[in-house]
């Protein structure tokens, strides 16, 4: 790893450690293949383990990402398109809505312009995390999840109007890529369909007994440890788990799509769907924002007692990740850094770095 990359590393990961229990802060370059992993702080184990690339945490909403993945995959090998309806792939006795004659498709799920609300237990969730330490969602189902979408009213025809974020669309579209698949369950569609051609070895929904000696331990407000959450019910919209190694491999994928199994489909998650003024640009759940040296992709993640940020510059070739077992956002610490990355290659290239930042 270039000494500059690595010395801006060590910086960002020293000036973020302190607002966090752990911390674990990775950058990919994708040119030289290299990686780089910086660990701060406790895993908030029993046995005192520091954080390092191999500690696992809770990933949230960067497992849409590979839902999203999932999804192009598919359409690559002809299984579904992007405007399939979702009515087509679900199980028979499941009620889809649609509104104005207009069918939700899987494109409007892995976009957020589907119509659902965000979750299909409204808001109250979200206000028991704030008090809690216990997992609000714990009680969805699979059979909850569909019966909830049987009885969701779209908030607005589907494919209209800025995307609204929806943990309720990305939870469908993950279960019914699974049942229209012939996957037992999510967990088993991610790991045939992404983590193995990828050769993401700790990317689980449920981790194994020797994963779970390197999980770390989540954190609420004051610090107080947060009991895990598991999602089972809407799998498709948070429930993985990961290591900084294993999303550093992910991100060098999407950064060097041809030098995977996947090129198809990690080229099809990152092109742009939909651009608003206020949401900037939207791909197959990725984020999309402009940078000085190019395009910057973009996803974060929140669970009770965890936060994580991957971003990537494609044209750059640089990727980071940032993982934490706290509620202290570490998006902002992981854009910068990348942003920071990508103004220093503009600069050697001949470019104004300019002030534009996601």
């Amino acid at each position: 790893m270039d000494a500059n990359v690595t010395e801006a590393l060590t910086r960002a990961a020293d000036s973020a450690a302190r607002r966090h229990v752990g911390l674990a802060l990775g950058v990919v370059d994708a040119r030289s293949g290299e990686t780089a992993v910086a660990g701060r702080g406790s895993s908030g184990r029993p046995d005192g383990r520091p954080v390092d690339a191999a500690t696992l945490f809770e990933i949230g909403s960067v497992t849409k990402t590979v839902t999203a993945l999932v999804l192009a995959d598919a359409v690559v090998r002809g299984e579904v398109r992007l405007d399939t309806p979702l009515r087509e792939t679900v199980p028979a006795g499941v009620r889809v809505p649609s509104r104005d004659g207009v069918d939700v498709t899987l494109e409007h799920l892995a976009t957020h312009r589907s119509g659902l609300p965000h979750s299909p237990m409204g808001w109250v969730p979200v206000l028991r995390s704030a008090f809690s330490t216990d997992d609000p969602y714990a009680g969805v189902s699979v059979p909850g999840l569909y019966d909830a979408l049987g009885h969701a009213r779209l908030r607005r025809t589907p494919g209209t109007g800025r995307p609204r974020y929806s943990n309720f669309a990305a939870a469908v579209l993950g279960q019914a890529l699974a049942d229209h698949l012939g996957h037992p369950d999510y967990a088993s569609l991610v790991r045939d369909r992404v983590c193995g051609p990828l050769g993401l070895r700790d990317t689980v929904v449920v981790p194994t007994a020797a994963q779970a000696e390197r999980l770390a331990v989540g954190h609420g407000r004051r610090r107080r440890p947060i009991e895990p959450w598991y999602l089972l019910g809407l799998a498709g919209a948070g429930a993985l788990r990961s290591t900084t190694d294993d999303l550093l491999t992910y991100l060098r994928a999407h950064l060097r799509p041809g030098s995977t199994p996947l090129a198809e489909a990690l080229a099809l998650t990152q092109q742009e769907r939909h651009r608003s003024r206020l949401t900037g640009g939207t791909a197959l759940a990725w984020m999309r924002w402009p940078s000085p040296g190019g395009p910057v992709l973009l996803h974060g993640g929140a669970t009770g007692g965890f936060r994580a940020a991957t971003a990537f510059a494609p044209d750059a070739g640089l990727g980071v990740v940032a993982l934490s077992n706290s509620t202290r956002n570490p998006e902002q610490t992981a854009v910068r850094l990348l942003l920071d990355l990508t103004r220093t290659g503009a600069t050697r290239s001949g470019h104004s770095p300019g002030r534009t930042r996601p």
